[in-house]
């Protein structure tokens, strides 16, 4: 009997597998050049990704199965009490108001990590612009849904601070070395872009500023909105 519930069991997986491979929920749609782009839509069809974005969790986090080996998410140490004034620092924007907005913002992002409503909060040390140097990013995720949330610590070039204090977010995670993140897709309830940050030199010097501009990379669609996944 045990024997034939493990064959039973088998036949399933492998089934569940095979059915997914033929009739994906994820397409690529823009982009389809790019290896990077192909592959995460390969990974947000694999069997652990079958309740990515679902009814209850509209959040753009995704499992990367261990054979992606070409794929990496940050990996953080855990923050101390004393890294907070290490790394964040007063925001950077022209909008008085939106300063502000970040300002409070932060102070309860630092409320809440003190009282341990966070499943996490940890620093890690990656070239988020894919330029010059490696920068601390502070993420963390709450107990009560699946968002990563993403905070570029003081050390970094105020050139990419500018850039990044309002449009990190999403999914940051890297492909042969090069780190990308994810954004609202253009297709479908659950679909996602993919967006690399790329810094430059303000004159082309190095003497001179650090800039940087984020290129939009693809467009991966997803199905409307379910309750259950059909796979």
């Amino acid at each position: 009997m045990l024997k034939l519930l493990v064959a039973l069991s088998l036949f399933f997986t492998v089934a569940s597998v095979a059915n997914a491979a033929k009739n994906p929920v994820f397409t690529l749609v823009d982009g389809k050049k790019y290896e990077v782009c192909r592959k995460v839509t390969e990974i947000l069809n694999a069997p652990e990704n079958r309740n990515t974005f679902n009814q209850n969790d509209a959040s753009y986090v995704f499992v990367i199965p261990k054979k992606y080996k070409d794929f990496g998410v940050p990996q953080g140490e855990d923050m101390t009490s004393t890294d907070w004034e290490k790394y964040i620092g007063e925001p950077i924007d022209y909008d008085p108001k939106y300063i502000q907005m970040r300002k409070e913002g932060l102070a309860k992002v630092h409320q809440n990590w003190q009282r341990g409503k966070f499943e996490y909060m940890r620093k890690a040390h990656i070239n988020i612009d894919n330029f010059t140097k490696k920068e601390t990013i502070i993420f963390y995720k709450s107990k009560t849904d699946n968002y990563i949330f993403y905070i570029v610590s003081k050390d970094a070039a105020e050139g990419v601070r500018k850039a990044l204090e309002r449009s990190l977010n999403g999914f940051v995670f890297s492909y042969q070395g090069r780190w990308f993140q994810t954004g609202l897709g253009g297709h479908g309830d659950r679909g996602i872009s993919i967006i690399e940050n790329i810094g430059f030199y303000a004159d082309g010097l190095p003497s001179s500023d650090v800039h940087m501009m984020s290129r939009y990379v693809c467009d991966i669609k997803g199905p409307p909105r379910l309750k259950e996944l059909s796979y």
